[in-house]
Parts: C-alpha cells; sequence; structure tokens
C-alpha cells in the first residue's frame, strides 16, 4: 500500500474547508477517483502544489487585512476530549454536495500540546505503531471483506482507550500529535471501507466483488 486515493476535500487551488488550510498531492482527495494511472502522483503533486502554493501565499498577503483575514484561535490549547464525525454519502465534496448521511461515529481528540484523550497506563510508541498497522493490514489492505474490517474496528477500538497512555509513554508532544492524528486517520480509513458495499478501482471487497452503481460516489466524513 503505496499512494492513498482519499484525503482532504480542496478546490482547484487548494483551499479546504479551513480558512489558511492548503492541501495538495496525497493529502488531497478526488483527482484519481477510485484509482490512478502509474506514475501520476507526482504529476498531481507538482501541478497541484505549485497551484496551492500560489493560493497560500495570495492568502497570507490578505492575512493582516482586517477585509480578508481569519479570526484567530481563541482557545488552541483547549483540553482534548473526544469529538464527533458525521458520515456523508457526496455527489461533490468540494461543493458540499451531501446527499445521504450514514451515520456518526466518535473519535478520541489530541490537543495542541499533544495531550490525547483516553485511558490506559503507559504506552510506548513503539508497541501503539505496531498494534495499529497490524489491525489496518488485516481490515483496510488491498482485499478486505465485512468480517475483517469489523474485527479491525474492534481492534482499533482497544486500542483507542490505551491511547491515553500515550501521554506518559511519548515524551515529544509533537510525536504524540502525530500519533494521535494516525489513530483517527485509521478509523475514518476502516469506516469507509466497512459502508462501502461494492468493490471498485483500488478498493476491493471479497464478499462484494462487483461494483454497484449506486455507490460512484464519495465517502466524506465532516467535523460536526
Amino acid at each position: 500500500m503505496h499512494f492513498l486515493m482519499g484525503g482532504i476535500a480542496i478546490d482547484r487551488d487548494g483551499a479546504t474547508g479551513v480558512p489558511g488550510l492548503f492541501a495538495a498531492g496525497e493529502a488531497a482527495a478526488g483527482l484519481h477517483g477510485a484509482t490512478r494511472l502509474n506514475s501520476q502522483g507526482l504529476t498531481e503533486g507538482a501541478v497541484f502544489g505549485h497551484r496551492a502554493g500560489l493560493a497560500a501565499a495570495a492568502f497570507a498577503d490578505r492575512a493582516g487585512d482586517p477585509e480578508g483575514g481569519v479570526a484567530a484561535d481563541a482557545d488552541g490549547a483547549a483540553a482534548a476530549e473526544s469529538f464527533g464525525i458525521e458520515v456523508w454519502k457526496a455527489d461533490d465534496p468540494r461543493i458540499g454536495g451531501w446527499h445521504e448521511a450514514l451515520g456518526r461515529l466518535s473519535l478520541p481528540a489530541v490537543n495542541h500540546e499533544g495531550g490525547i484523550a483516553g485511558g490506559g497506563g503507559s504506552l510506548d510508541e513503539d508497541s501503539f505503531v505496531q498494534r495499529l498497522h497490524g489491525l489496518m493490514e488485516r481490515g483496510a489492505g488491498i482485499v478486505r471483506g465485512a468480517r475483517s474490517t469489523t474485527e479491525a474496528l474492534d481492534e482499533w477500538e482497544a486500542l483507542a482507550r490505551e491511547s491515553g497512555g500515550l501521554n506518559k509513554g511519548v515524551a515529544d508532544p509533537r510525536r504524540r500529535f502525530r500519533l494521535g492524528a494516525m489513530l483517527a486517520l485509521a478509523r475514518l480509513l476502516l469506516e469507509a471501507g466497512r459502508v462501502r458495499g461494492e468493490s471498485r478501482g483500488a478498493h476491493h471487497r471479497s464478499d462484494q466483488p462487483e461494483m454497484d452503481a449506486a455507490w460512484a460516489t464519495h465517502i466524506c466524513f465532516s467535523r460536526r
């Protein structure tokens, strides 16, 4: 597994739904659909990285303008806690084309100091990463099915309950923040694989090997 087809919804200049946040390349979603042609990842990064860079520079030039600036984060060091995510089928996430709600889920948050919500005594980085990689290989690999994804979600829940142990086991807050983000992304990937009831492109379900026209759409997640 070396390329992520999903990512952040952006416009043609790399702008996201968060003012001042721009994305391009593998971090962004939608350009390749369900799969991609060989070597197109490099081309995408070069073309849209340039566009996003120009747009980000223009945004930065406007940041000091009271008419075009962005409101400051009033509480950047808020305590870590769980936060809610809505799951949607969407015609086009870039224009807010949500048309069918698929459910809701809760993810452990990471605050700006790298504090991770969750219990547990002490959990070291190597053990955490090894467990996360293992469950993702089993539940979100190139070929998966309902059983393997459900089992991986159960493993994810167990790991999430212990993730607060990283606050003691990992001293560097930047590394804790990265690990917390890995945990959240893993859940989103597993959920997307669980709800998509078909095989399409690089997404192959052993229990549902055919394409279904009803799923010619994006699965999107939005924080509520």
